[in-house]
């Protein structure tokens, strides 16, 4: 997920939009609405922090929903195939891997 797009996401959360937020973060409106538009893809460290503050949120919450994908269905079926002992182990590997990641 884009940068731009996970501030929506928060930003629609709470219910604000660019006019306030831009109050909460002390961030100029311009800057906001470039940023949010996707015409500043990379702003400073700074500026994000600020923003991220004013949606209560970290800027770990940040990375984390920008690194995140979502997975709707993972499908492996493998009865019937001629399948080693080493193939199936490593296919349950997988699967504990998957499952895994749900905890977090």
């Amino acid at each position: 997920m884009a940068l731009n797009d996970v501030l929506k996401m928060y930003m629609d959360k709470m219910g604000i939009g660019n006019k306030e937020l831009s109050k909460l973060s002390g961030v100029p409106l311009r800057t906001v609405n470039n940023i949010l538009s996707g015409l500043t893809a990379n702003p400073t460290l700074e500026t994000v922090k600020a923003i991220a503050h004013a949606l209560n949120c970290t800027l770990d919450d940040v990375a984390e929903e920008m690194n995140h994908k979502k997975i709707h269905t993972i499908a492996a079926h493998h009865d019937g195939e001629d399948w080693t002992e080493e193939e199936l182990a490593e296919i349950e590997d997988f699967k504990k891997y998957i499952l895994s990641k749900r905890q977090k």
